[in-house]
């Protein structure tokens, strides 16, 4: 019997270790393979699409801004008759046809242009944002997917130990070298694992749900087992200021801000440049009964002697960029310490994971076979042996937090960097 325990146990172990090794890729069953999701999430989440129709909108405001505006047509009718003894007019003696035409000058359509190029990079950003902010979503509910699987094999494989456990009790009992309450101690231990294949039941559903959900699918609608994490970089060889460069060149938040220095940047040298009048053109055709007699030119400027409103405009323009700068310095700062922060994070919690899967989890894995062992042959409690298990039952589920720990750590600096390591 206990050789056909320890059989079982080996088998079990096997295909424990299997599970955790990389499987084969299956590209064409969708779920079991990260970068699938994150490619159909790109392609059909809505608000992405929201965002990149605001970016287009943005684009468009460029031609708008640079662009003049319509030229002014206007009619004119003199030297009108009135009959005698009557409002109503008697002859038409000419009629004046124009056209004028607006030209700002100083170079302020190239600064409006320049203010709504900053609004197309701002627009482009928060794009890029709302991307890495559901790529990070998609990767931790991939890990939850993956490690809830994971939970209920050791599960299992906790329930298979214990069910070899209760066949000796049984066989003890025959034998009349145990006692029968170590039967219902085992099978007890057994129906506690029913609450724990539940909750781990309930984090694939939930897992699936959110997966769906960022792909346009019903939360519902079958998933194929994830084939394998993402891969943890080595957390120590991780350094804090080449991942700040990397975050201040590629972070959407901080090009946002940027951008926006840009904008107000242009602003505050269009309100310098609105000192500068705008020029009018214009042009006059006369009809004279119905002959066209002649022609009329004119130019004219708007004269900007409200000085209070133009001091008031650079002084808000001013302002507006003094606080972009602000904000923009504010959020380098912010950047810089979330990096640091989460790089740390993501080292504590990889020398945690490697602890517990290089020391702790092989030893407690000794224990329950010296148990078992001492067990079988009448050297030990079942109790001892059910104690065994149970602790490396906790241990293997701790060390699966642990996992999504490193993943939910990995996902955020990955975030704050701009995309992957």
């Amino acid at each position: 019997m206990f050789d056909i325990m320890f059989g079982r146990r080996a088998l079990a172990l096997a295909v424990f270790i299997h599970f955790l090794s990389p499987l084969p890729a299956l590209a064409e069953q969708l779920g079991a393979n990260l970068q699938q999701l994150l490619d159909a999430m790109e392609q059909s989440h809505p608000a992405l699409g929201a965002a990149s129709a605001s970016r287009a909108a943005a684009a468009a405001e460029v031609e708008i801004a640079g662009s003049l505006a319509d030229p002014q047509f206007e009619a004119s009718f003199e030297d009108i008759d009135r009959q005698f003894g009557s409002p109503l007019p008697e002859s038409l003696g000419s009629i004046f046809y124009k056209v004028d035409q607006t030209f700002p000058l100083g170079g302020k359509r190239t600064l409006r242009r320049e203010i709504a190029k900053a609004g197309v990079a701002e627009a482009a950003t928060e794009r890029d944002q709302m991307l890495l902010d559901l790529t990070a979503e998609m990767k931790i509910a991939f890990a939850r997917h993956y490690l809830a699987i994971h939970a209920a094999h050791t599960i299992e494989v906790e329930g298979n130990a214990l069910r070899d456990l209760a066949e000796i009790a049984k066989e003890r009992y025959a034998q009349g070298l145990g006692r029968q309450q170590e039967n219902i101690e085992a099978e007890a231990e057994l129906a506690t694992l029913d609450g724990a294949r539940a909750e781990a039941t309930r984090d694939q559903a939930i897992a699936i749900g959110r997966i769906n959900s960022l792909i346009g699918r019903a939360v519902d609608a079958p998933l194929a087992p994830p084939v394998a994490l993402p891969a943890v970089p080595d957390a120590g060889k991780l350094n804090v200021e080449d991942l700040v460069a990397l975050a201040e060149a590629r972070n959407p938040a901080l090009a946002a801000r940027n951008a926006a220095v840009e904008g107000a940047t242009a602003s505050r040298d269009l309100a310098d440049r609105n000192w500068y009048p705008d020029l009018t053109l214009g042009v006059s055709v006369v009809d004279e009964d119905r002959d066209l007699t002649g022609y009329e030119a004119r130019i004219g400027f708007n004269i900007p002697i409200q000085w209070g409103l133009r001091h008031a405009e650079q002084g808000k323009a001013k302002a507006k960029l003094a606080e972009a700068r602000a904000r923009a310095s504010t959020a380098r700062i912010e950047l810089m310490n979330q990096v640091q922060e989460a790089v740390q994070n993501l080292r504590a919690a990889s020398a945690r994971e490697a602890a517990m899967r290089t020391r702790q989890l092989p030893l407690l894995q000794e224990a329950v076979q010296a148990a078992q062992r001492a067990y079988a042959v009448d050297q030990a409690d079942l109790a001892d042996a059910i104690g065994a298990t149970r602790r490396l039952k906790q241990a293997e589920i701790e060390h699966i937090g642990m996992l999504f720990e490193q993943q939910t750590l990995l996902a955020e600096l990955e975030r704050l960097v701009g995309g992957s390591l």
